[in-house]
């Protein structure tokens, strides 16, 4: 009888450790996204939500993310002028069009697109103050102002480099409809090297 009790006590003690240590039994960690319970009256959906938090992680795990949003909508060389140029449009966010961030891209694209010596930058915060292709193939011989509508709803930004190498640029702040605009003088090699 008691070599029986022990057999026993050996059986399940054995499948106790063989089931402890079965990969099987061991729960899985889930490749699922955390989801977040919100408030249901709150205006983003759960779905939204695992999307932004996907986007901070990769934004988290990329090796480069460029801290401020622009993107180059037109991209013009004019080399039939007496002195040939480069005339840009880019478009950015409203929140981070200041005078820091101005001139840091700025500084991106003078590196990125360094000839012709004379630049000139309009920065866009809506896409309804920017030409489409289209409508600057039928305005380009015209003085049109249909945009007159928008000025004064969306900040704006202007930056111009002329050939000798100066540079500077006007940009709005404040909120609508009273923008106030400042004016940006930027020291360049040139006039660095002649002090």
């Amino acid at each position: 009888m008691k070599l029986k009790i022990l057999i026993a006590i050996f059986f399940f003690l054995s499948l106790t450790v063989c089931f402890a240590q079965n990969p099987k039994s061991k729960k899985k960690k889930s490749n699922k996204p955390n989801i977040v319970k919100t408030n249901p009256s709150s205006s983003i959906s759960e779905e939204e939500k695992i999307d932004m938090e996907e986007v901070e992680r990769r934004e988290k795990e990329a090796s480069y993310y460029a801290p401020i949003r622009y993107a180059i909508v037109h991209n013009w060389i004019f080399d039939e002028l007496v002195v040939p140029e480069r005339r840009m449009e880019i478009l950015m966010q409203p929140k981070q069009l200041n005078e820091i961030n101005l001139i840091k891209v700025f500084d991106f694209i003078k590196e990125r697109f360094p000839t012709p010596m004379r630049l000139i930058i309009n920065v866009h915060t809506s896409l309804a103050t920017i030409e489409t292709p289209e409508e600057f193939e039928m305005a380009k011989d015209s003085s049109d102002s249909r945009f007159s509508h928008t000025y004064g709803k969306y900040k704006t930004a202007f930056y111009m480099r002329f050939e000798d190498g100066a540079e500077g640029f006007e940009f709005d702040y404040g909120k609508p409809p009273g923008f106030w605009r400042k004016s940006v003088d930027l020291p360049n090699s040139k006039q660095l090297q002649k002090k």
